[in-house]
């Protein structure tokens, strides 16, 4: 693993924005599986849970309500609210934590009482939570900023959990079944929320299941949510549930190489291989150009271009219109 990670920090990214993100987050998975051989061969009992949902869905909300803290922005309006990752740490374990996660982000610690994080970037703060848990609160990923959609696949590449959070309104958008393909083969458990609910509707939930179901997302869990304008009931049934699911998760102790294969295989090859073909293309139309060149110098040719210009500054200068 040190060896593949070495050899990915060689590769030099040609001008293609696709590859050159697909090797970041292959760098950031890299480094996500030597953390948890580190973390199985150390004998520390962390968990990782990635917040993981659509533009105002409520995940700022979730987060603020299980750490205690109004840490994360939110914004009724505002799109995207939260601009780059918060990741709450639990205070025994802060300093290495903060150190070892996220390795192709940058880091900041909280400045402000409340922040919407920063572009590309993970902010770091603490929390009152079980002691094993590491919480991030992760930027949308149906942003129009690129770089916030990057930074929420990289962060799946460290969770041992997925809460996806979603609304009454957005949780058949098929945004969802793109972004679940970015890390459904790392096997990871997700627990659903469906938040901003009148009532705990049992048809509603059912459907709610049903299109987790069609677009390929399996679930650990279904939990329903009644986010109102005065916020998240830190004592609601779901939170205390919610809390309970945590405190007993799991870490993934084994480094998953078949994700990594995944995505070398069917999301940075193809990338590759797209921009090779595009390479070529560009390269037939290159040798074609001195053929083309040389007939555009021949004196003909020159002489037809003259006339047709002085005949244009001729009508430009005198026609009626």
């Amino acid at each position: 693993m040190e060896h593949l990670l070495e050899v990915v920090k060689q590769v030099r990214v040609p001008n293609s924005k696709h590859v050159f993100l697909r090797v970041a987050q292959l760098k950031e998975a890299i480094y996500a599986a030597l953390f948890r051989i580190d973390r199985r061969n150390d004998g520390m009992d962390i968990v990782i849970v990635a917040l993981f949902g659509p533009s105002g869905s409520g995940k700022s909300s979730l987060f603020n309500t299980l750490t205690g803290e109004s840490y994360s922005h939110i914004s009724s309006i505002e799109r995207p609210a939260t601009k780059g990752a918060l990741c709450a740490l639990p205070s025994e374990h802060r300093e290495h934590l903060s150190q070892g996660l996220f390795q192709t982000l940058k880091h900041s610690s909280m400045s402000e009482k409340t922040t919407s994080g920063h572009e590309g970037e993970v902010t770091f703060v603490d929390h009152s939570l079980d002691q094993r848990c590491v919480l991030v609160d992760s930027p949308d990923y149906d942003t129009r900023h690129d770089m916030n959609r990057e930074v929420a696949r990289r962060i799946c590449c460290w969770a041992d959990l997925v809460v996806f959070v979603t609304s009454v309104e957005r949780y058949a958008d098929r945004s969802t079944a793109t972004e679940f393909e970015t890390f459904e083969a790392s096997n990871l458990p997700v627990i659903a929320i469906l938040n901003r609910i009148q009532k705990d509707d049992k048809e509603l939930r059912d459907a709610f299941s049903t299109e987790l179901k069609r677009n390929g997302i399996a679930t650990h869990l279904i939990l329903s949510l009644a986010e109102t304008s005065n916020g998240i009931d830190p004592q609601a049934a779901t939170i205390v549930t919610l809390k309970e699911e945590l405190a007993k998760a799991a870490p993934i102790t084994a480094a998953n190489l078949v994700f990594l294969s995944d995505l070398i295989q069917h999301k940075i090859l193809p990338d590759v291989e797209q921009w090779r073909r595009k390479c070529e293309d560009l390269f037939d139309d290159l040798q074609t150009m001195p053929a083309l060149s040389q007939e555009l110098q021949s004196g003909a040719a020159v002489d037809a271009l003259v006339d047709l210009e002085e005949s244009n500054k001729f009508w430009l200068r005198y026609s009626p219109r």
